[in-house]
């Protein structure tokens, strides 16, 4: 509680001049009154830092008259004003480098650092204090308590590193912030961004089903890489090795944020080890010509699948190598049956909540794209074409609407499992097959890329080429090991 004490403490501080203060002492001279016992034994506690500000404040008055520090008497005109007195947490205006003159004045501090640390007994606590100039350039008195004199400085130093990285900004992330107001923050971000329904969806999985669980009740501080490590690991045990690419990709984009923020160093996810999958990658595996030939002719003899229009489907998806949720939402308003090409500008996807949409872009931005049809292809799309309009999509559901892509996966998995492929995807049928046979032909990876819609050839050639019998010439060399 502040006392009349204090107040003549202050401003005897922050309004005298050194004379004054020793007339102070003394009782005699200008605004000068006899001290009261208790004002006399603050004195003499502060004895040495009264004469050390006011001297700085009377080479103010000599070299930079205009500075509120050697303007007036009144307590107001210090910096501090009536927004707080010294003791408090207050906001205190950097001196201006110059006067306008030839005089300079004390440089400021470099952002996020601090000047000397003070300590002297408050009552029957220590109080140390130090300025620090926070990253908005404005420099505060900042303090800390203890009942020893170590124990204040400690306080104090703990206090000013965490400080490094507050945003002095209202309602910005800190080292202080709970890892679940970070998560929401970063996820309300995500959904201000250009992002397709379903990775929004999987990111809010991973976030409520793993990294709130996990991590949630954590500060931003608490975030080290042995955490994070420790972290990824358990979910790979656990959930296995996809699950955990995916929480790792959604810890990198908050850690992220909070790096932007200055509350953590650094993004410690990147140093984070590598996450192993159990099962090695295997090589891409596609269809022949021959072998999607069979399929197709296999296809036209199954009745559950022409039932569930199964055979034109796949044709479709050998006929170009579009993804499933994209022959889904193909309309017949992107089809040109008369030049013999489609336009991919939509994919089916399901939103929770809403069902079934078509939405109105594909994948990725070079997923739009159009696609000339073989003559086979063309008279399939004729016979099907009616009077639908142009929002129709041109392979519904056999129920009528969108067709759903997981329920479809799961026919046409029936489908190739009748037909003797239990391994092979419509991946494999469609995409891969497509690839494979575009590189067999001679025709270059960009223009695989262009027709699969990959913005660059490298993931064309890695992912999705078949691989082919290497004909190094080592073979004729070592015919000579023959005897």
């Amino acid at each position: 509680m502040r006392t009349q004490t204090h107040f003549d403490l202050e401003k005897m501080i922050f309004c005298f001049t050194k004379p004054q203060v020793r007339a102070y002492f003394s009782g005699a001279g200008e605004g000068t009154r006899t001290p009261n016992a208790r004002l006399q034994l603050i004195i003499n506690q502060y004895s040495s830092s009264i004469i050390q500000i006011c001297s700085y404040r009377g080479t103010l008055r000599r070299n930079m008259p205009s500075h509120p520090l050697a303007l007036g008497r009144d307590f107001p005109s210090f910096p501090w004003g009536n927004r707080g007195a010294p003791g408090s947490v207050a906001d205190a205006d950097e001196a201006p480098e110059t006067d306008g003159g030839d005089h300079v004045a004390r440089p400021s501090l470099a952002l996020g650092t601090y000047g000397n640390v003070y300590t002297a007994k408050y009552g029957d606590v220590y109080r140390a204090r130090a300025r620090y100039r926070d990253f908005d350039g404005r420099t505060r008195l900042v303090e800390r308590h203890a009942k020893t004199k170590g124990a204040a400085e400690q306080a104090l130093r703990t206090a000013l590193r965490d400080r490094a990285r507050v945003d002095v900004s209202e309602g910005g992330i800190t080292a202080e912030t709970k890892v679940a107001v970070l998560a929401e923050t970063w996820y309300a971000s995500v959904l201000k961004q250009d992002r397709s329904p379903n990775t929004t969806a999987v990111y809010r999985s991973r976030l409520d089903r793993l990294v709130l669980p996990g991590l949630g009740t954590l500060r931003v501080r608490e975030l080290t890489v042995g955490a994070v490590d420790r972290f990824l690991a358990l979910v790979t045990d656990k959930h296995g090795a996809a699950t955990a690419k995916q929480t790792r990709a959604v810890l990198s984009g908050m850690i992220g944020m909070a790096a932007r923020h200055d509350a953590i160093e650094r993004n410690v996810v990147r140093d984070a080890g590598p996450i192993a999958s159990a099962k090695p990658k295997r090589a891409p595996h596609a269809l022949t010509i021959a072998q999607l030939r069979q399929l197709r002719c296999f296809l036209t003899y199954d009745d559950v699948a022409i039932r569930r229009d199964v055979p034109d489907f796949v044709d479709f998806l050998m006929s170009t190598g579009v993804r499933i949720g994209e022959a889904a939402g193909l309309t017949w308003g992107a089809v040109n049956l008369d030049e013999g090409w489609i336009e991919i500008r939509s994919t089916v996807v399901r939103i929770a909540g809403q069902g079934l949409i078509n939405k109105p872009k594909p994948k990725t931005k070079s997923g739009y794209r159009r696609l000339v049809l073989p003559s086979w292809m063309l008279t399939t799309l004729r016979r099907r074409h009616s009077d639908q309009s142009a929002d129709a999509p041109v392979f519904p559901a056999p129920l009528g609407g969108l067709r759903d892509p997981s329920n479809t996966q799961a026919d046409l998995r029936d489908a190739f499992r009748k037909a003797g492929m239990e391994s092979v995807t419509s991946h494999v049928v469609g995409r891969k097959s497509v690839a494979t046979a575009m590189d067999f032909s001679g025709l270059t990876a960009r223009a695989a890329a262009d027709q699969l819609g990959h913005s660059t050839p490298s993931m064309t050639q890695d992912r999705y080429f078949g691989r082919k019998v290497a004909a190094t010439g080592a073979a004729e060399v070592l015919e000579a090991l023959t005897f």
